[in-house]
């Protein structure tokens, strides 16, 4: 335990002295009618079998769920970096009154469809000593979330979400997941982000449209505001 303490704290306290400069980007959810967007930053579709919410895992985020000791290799070192893969924190929500399953979930962008990186697939891409402090068998495994809670800083990870073994989604159950992709290229400003679901022998889609922003870190440039259309009650 002891050592673990050590490692979030080193997490921690190298994110927070380690700024950045030049220029970022993110993906930001494009308003839609049938989207919700709070304040938090995460983005919500509500639809007949299910409430999904979304948001990318940017360097703050990986700050928030650095600091969940499931998520870290209890024997790692001190120094790391955050992995160059497109990763996304998702909530998947059961409101049907029978079970759903996840068949696929897909990023689109120009003429490709990018299925979610598996353990597997996703190991080529952190094999540098740089990644031992992260635990992907954890992080790309779906967990229970045992609170009604929708964005990724709300949730305490260790202590409200808890291993899920099934293939599918029970009724009123909330299943957070840890998506990843391989980095879609930089001149790319737009893609879609799908869903694939499954019940009852037919299939639902649910997608969210996505753009890219940037802003610089540094001189009189800001991280863009929120837009004017998104939520701010939770």
């Amino acid at each position: 335990m002891k050592k673990i303490v050590i490692i979030i704290a080193a997490v921690l306290l190298i994110v927070s002295c380690s700024k950045k400069y030049g220029i970022e980007t993110s993906l930001q959810p494009v308003p839609r009618s049938d989207i919700e967007i709070k304040k938090e930053g995460c983005a919500v579709i509500r639809s007949d079998c299910c409430d999904i919410y979304l948001e990318e895992i940017d360097s703050e985020k990986w700050k928030i769920l650095l600091g969940n000791t499931i998520y870290l290799d209890n024997d790692s070192g001190k120094t790391f970096r955050f992995p160059k893969l497109l990763f996304f924190h998702a909530i998947i929500k059961n409101t049907a009154d029978i079970p759903i399953a996840i068949e696929e979930i897909v990023l689109n962008y120009a003429d490709s469809a990018a299925k979610s990186l598996d353990l597997a697939r996703l190991r080529p891409h952190v094999k540098s000593p740089m990644y031992d402090i992260f635990n992907f068998s954890a992080l790309l495994s779906p967990r229970r979330l045992l609170e009604e809670k929708s964005c990724l800083g709300k949730i305490k990870h260790d202590t409200e979400t808890i291993g899920y073994e099934f293939g599918f989604i029970q009724p009123s159950d909330s299943i957070v997941r840890i998506i990843a992709f391989e980095r879609p290229p930089i001149e790319l400003r737009t893609m879609k982000l799908v869903f694939v679901i499954t019940l009852a022998g037919r299939k639902k889609i649910v997608d969210f449209d996505l753009v890219r922003t940037e802003y610089r870190t540094t001189g009189d440039f800001t991280k863009p505001k929120k837009d004017k259309h998104r939520d701010d009650e939770d």
